[in-house]
């Protein structure tokens, strides 16, 4: 059996070769030493040039003339050598893609606080979840390995939509639940589906990053909308011209976390009738509410077919899962199943069955429940350090999420730029709200997520914030 040092010395043999032949330093009919003399020469045993020469030669880069040696191929005699000159150029769109922010960068490496949106990775049903993955291994039927509906795992479908219509008052039969890789997914096929390049969408300011991404990389422009204690301020729609849809997240707004309320809700479904908007739903973060129900889901308040909802298990499961899901219309259902299956055809099928088996058997649930409990009790423990920092930082509760946003008592002229970099040469990752917004911002803020972090290290990360603020003061 061959071992791991000579796998890696047969490789470099081999790429070596390969690009001084497609760069053109060894020319169409070149004679190369015998193995014998090229192993010596490199210092390597002749089993490794043997094995690199025999590859290449069933490729076509080389060819072996009985009697004579080996060569470089004659085939290649009209390769052109590669210079940056002749690189592929990319379309505007995919330059346009290429510099569309998914996400804030972050300064800080690894898991420290207070990264927000992390959920617990230790508390995860990982040996149950484990367990129900091996099941479906053995007791799905070989056709089900094979490709699936674009639309998902149909036992899924069933399960979510079951889910939304008792958790979220989502209005919706198994066939308008599209099962997608993420909530960026749902947002891109949104963007595709729904507007047409050039169109114009609301979003709210600040807002969740990778939703602007899928809309700027679409070709979209964006209308900056603004949030107040109620979420969106809905009034400034009447003033807007040429708004084709607008992206909300009513349940827990990001980055902010308020909870858009009921009239507001009511007034955005009846202005998206009126002016015959699309209006995009991101139920962000509404598992986790600490006080009272949720209210429902503005697409339970839809009777006219214009909301599409989306969400996902990256959050109240773990982000590698990659499955979110989307709700949409009746009369828009073919469209976004054939799109889906156009770029990713569908979402993993063994973790789809495994995911349906974990909702059916209750354990999803108690996930959640113990989750939101955790998480509530974590939130307090940050507001009650924070009152430690008072004069420097103002931290409220809030009724739902992972994070809360820390107010600075003094507000800094580039948004929290600086301080987020010195938070970071300390192991602290603060993410300033200005990095979601797009117009400027009247107060300095940062988000201070909690769910992911334990006591110990929410009290270590709140002394390291104390040091980065007064050393600013």
């Amino acid at each position: 059996m061959t071992n791991t040092r000579d796998a890696f010395i047969y490789r470099e043999i081999y790429n070596r070769l390969r690009s001084g032949i497609l760069t053109g330093q060894m020319k169409s009919g070149e004679r190369l030493p015998s193995t014998r003399t090229l192993a010596a020469r490199i210092g390597v045993s002749r089993n490794s040039v043997l094995a690199a020469m025999d590859q290449l030669t069933s490729e076509g880069f080389l060819e072996s003339r009985a009697g004579s040696g080996t060569f470089v191929s004659e085939s290649l005699t009209r390769l052109t050598p590669t210079t940056s000159r002749l690189a592929g150029k990319l379309s505007r769109r995919g330059k346009l893609i290429e510099t569309t922010a998914v996400s804030r960068q972050r300064l800080a490496t690894g898991f420290v606080p207070f990264t927000p949106g992390l959920p617990d990775l230790n508390r995860l049903p990982m040996a149950q979840f484990g367990r129900i993955l091996s099941r479906q291994t053995r007791l799905l039927s070989p056709e089900a390995f094979s490709y699936g509906q674009a639309g998902g795992w149909q036992p899924l479908r069933e399960a979510v939509a079951l889910y939304l219509r008792m958790a979220r008052g989502v209005v919706c039969d198994t066939d308008q639940v599209l099962i997608v890789s993420g909530s960026q997914a749902c947002l891109d096929l949104c963007a595709r589906v729904l507007f047409d390049p050039g169109d114009t969408i609301g979003t709210e300011d600040p807002g969740y990053l990778g939703a602007r991404g899928a809309f700027l990389s679409a070709g979209l422009r964006i209308a900056p909308l603004q949030v107040d204690e109620d979420g969106l301020v809905v009034s400034q729609l009447r003033r807007q011209r040429g708004i084709r849809g607008i992206y909300v997240t009513p349940s827990h707004q990001f980055p902010l976390g308020v909870t858009m309320s009921l009239a507001r809700r009511l007034e955005l479904v009846q202005l998206a009738e009126r002016q015959n908007l699309w209006i995009i739903e991101d139920d962000y973060d509404s598992e986790y509410r600490f006080h009272g129900k949720p209210l429902s889901a503005l697409q339970g308040l839809d009777r006219t077919g214009r909301v599409i909802y989306t969400g996902t298990f990256s959050k109240v499961l773990f982000p590698g899962l990659r499955i979110g899901y989307i709700v949409v219309p009746r009369n828009a259902v073919a469209a976004f199943a054939q799109c889906h299956a156009l770029a990713a055809r569908h979402a993993p099928i063994l973790e789809q069955a495994a995911l349906a088996e974990f909702m059916k058997s209750g354990g999803f649930y108690r996930h959640v429940r113990q989750m939101r409990s955790l998480y509530k009790e974590r939130q307090s423990i940050l507001v009650d350090e924070s009152r430690k920092l008072k004069g420097l930082i103002d931290v409220s509760p809030c009724e739902a999420g992972m994070q809360l946003v820390g107010w600075l008592t003094k507000s800094t002229r580039d948004g929290g730029k600086l301080l987020s970099a010195k938070a970071a040469q300390i192991g602290l990752d603060l993410a300033p709200v200005s990095d979601y917004a797009l117009k400027p911002q009247d107060r300095t803020g940062f988000l201070l997520g909690y769910s992911g972090f334990g006591s110990a290290e929410i009290k270590r990360g709140m002394g390291l914030l104390e040091r980065v603020l007064k050393d600013n003061r």
